[in-house]
């Protein structure tokens, strides 16, 4: 399993690591993208897990350590063309 990345859906345990990279404390003042409201990311969790049509965020997984966030956008136009 050396060098194996798996993508899987966040779960209640991972809130709290996204969370921390919130803090620009954590990103440094290249990576921080701003303040964003501590709790959204629950909200968004509970109400579609963090996955819906069109966006979602999945966790990066080596040796079962999370180590990353990868977020995914629909390539999709309005008009429904990619």
């Amino acid at each position: 399993m050396d060098g194996q990345v798996t993508l899987r859906p966040v779960t209640e345990d991972d809130l709290p690591w996204l969370a921390f990279l919130n803090d620009p404390a954590t990103m440094g003042p290249y990576e921080w993208h701003g303040w964003s409201d501590p709790q959204r990311l629950r909200r968004s969790w509970a109400e579609s897990g963090l996955l819906d049509d069109n966006s979602g965020v999945l966790d990066a997984v080596i040796y079962s350590v999370l180590r990353d966030e990868v977020e995914l956008e629909d390539s999709a136009s309005e008009d429904g063309t990619v």
